[in-house]
């Protein structure tokens, strides 16, 4: 629609266009007045960029997140689980299969089924310390074996 040398436009962009133009300061005032938030094209355009860096930079969690101890997962027991945990034993530790139906070894499975908690293992220098000192005992008791056996022969009927 045309009126003497001005054209008049209903389209929304082009009515915001000459707000910011000629009417920013009054729009502003009727903004804060009515609490609207401004649709000026460089507001909005503003609001977007704004947005956009927002989403540029990642937030950080340092705030929220607490550091706790450590917790192992403990495996739940069932047969498929031992089974497959004493095959890789066998493996990796070259052991015979028949290890597995030794005496010693069923004991050890025994007493460890009944620990309330996580079983120790010792490390490889305390278990050849046991080793070493359990070999010294039992020379020990060969020996006052063998010198009480040695005493009775040397004795005159």
């Amino acid at each position: 629609m045309r009126i003497g040398e001005h054209t008049i436009v209903a389209d929304v962009t082009t009515l915001r266009r000459h707000l910011q133009c000629h009417h920013k300061h009054r729009y502003y005032k009727w903004c804060q007045k009515e609490a609207f938030e401004s649709k000026l094209p460089d507001d909005v355009t503003a609001r977007k960029a704004n947005i956009v860096e927002g989403y540029k930079t990642q937030g950080t969690l340092d705030g929220c997140v607490q550091m706790g101890d450590v917790v192992e997962r403990v495996l739940p027991y069932s047969d498929d689980a031992f089974q497959a945990v004493t095959i890789q034993w066998l493996v990796e530790t070259d052991q015979p299969i028949s290890a597995l139906e030794h005496p010693a070894f069923e004991k050890m499975i025994q007493l460890a089924s009944r620990a309330k908690g996580v079983i120790k293992i010792s490390r490889r220098s305390t278990t050849w310390r046991e080793i070493i000192n359990l070999f010294h005992q039992y020379l020990r008791d060969l020996k006052r074996c063998l010198t009480v056996c040695i005493s009775l022969l040397c004795r005159p009927f």
